[in-house]
């Protein structure tokens, strides 16, 4: 799966996530979803790693290009990576077998793009 990315794409964004060392740049098609953690964030990359970034979810979301969607008040998800939404559990399912939460507030606006984009 890795091997069909092309990370050198000149239209692929490096995103610099500020961390306690320093900053850490990931490619954000690498961003399977950022998940919320007090006033930290963790990005989870589509090869299982995951970055603790020392800003908050909504600093990231700002910096994330429109591929990603706010689903619910601690997750930011990559929409190239959703695989299926399941409407009775209100959960969204990722390339990686991950299901998380959408929140009720959020969903229309999630179906809303699945919708358009695809």
């Amino acid at each position: 799966m890795l091997e069909n990315l092309n990370v050198n794409d000149q239209n692929v964004s490096k995103i610099a996530f500020p961390t306690m060392e320093g900053f850490e740049l990931i490619h954000s098609n690498l961003i399977l979803y950022c998940k919320a953690e007090s006033n930290y964030c963790c990005v989870k990359r589509i090869d299982g790693i995951t970055k603790m970034a020392t800003k908050t979810l909504k600093y990231v979301e700002d910096i994330l290009p429109s591929t990603f969607l706010r689903i619910h008040k601690s997750y930011v998800i990559n929409l190239n990576f959703v695989v299926r939404y399941h409407k009775a559990n209100k959960e969204v399912e990722l390339t990686n077998g991950e299901k998380l939460p959408v929140s009720f507030r959020k969903e229309e606006e999630f179906i809303n793009v699945i919708l358009q984009n695809h």
